[in-house]
C-alpha cells in the first residue's frame, strides 16, 4: 500500500485553507485535527512530516496571496498621490514619474 505523500498535503492543505474553522483548530492542534481530517489514528511522530508539509504549503498560498495584493496595490490606477493614500500611492507615483522622465 502506497500513499502519495505529496497528494495528501495538497488535498489537506486546500482542505484546512478553505475552511476558518479548521484552520484555526490546526493552528491550535495540528496532530489532533489531522487525524480527525483523516480518521487515522497515528504516532505523534508520524503525522510531524505531514503537519510540516501542511504547513509550509499554507504559508506558500499566504504569501503568493499576499504578493498579488501587493502586485494590484502597485499597479492599480492613479492618477495623484491624493487618489492612492499611503505607500502603495506614494509608490506608483514616485514609478510614475521616473518612467516618464
Amino acid at each position: 500500500m502506497s500513499i502519495d505523500v505529496k497528494a495528501k498535503i495538497e488535498g489537506l492543505a486546500s482542505k484546512i485553507q478553505k475552511d476558518p474553522a479548521l484552520l484555526g483548530n490546526f493552528q491550535k492542534d495540528p496532530v489532533k485535527t489531522l487525524e480527525d481530517l483523516t480518521g487515522l489514528d497515528l504516532p505523534e511522530e508520524q503525522l510531524k512530516p505531514l503537519v510540516t508539509g501542511i504547513k509550509a504549503k499554507l504559508a506558500a498560498s499566504d504569501l503568493v496571496d499576499r504578493l498579488g495584493g501587493l502586485k494590484k496595490a502597485l499597479l492599480s490606477p492613479a492618477k495623484t498621490a491624493e487618489s492612492a493614500p499611503g505607500f502603495p500611492g506614494a509608490l506608483r507615483c514616485f514609478f510614475r514619474q521616473a518612467t516618464a522622465s
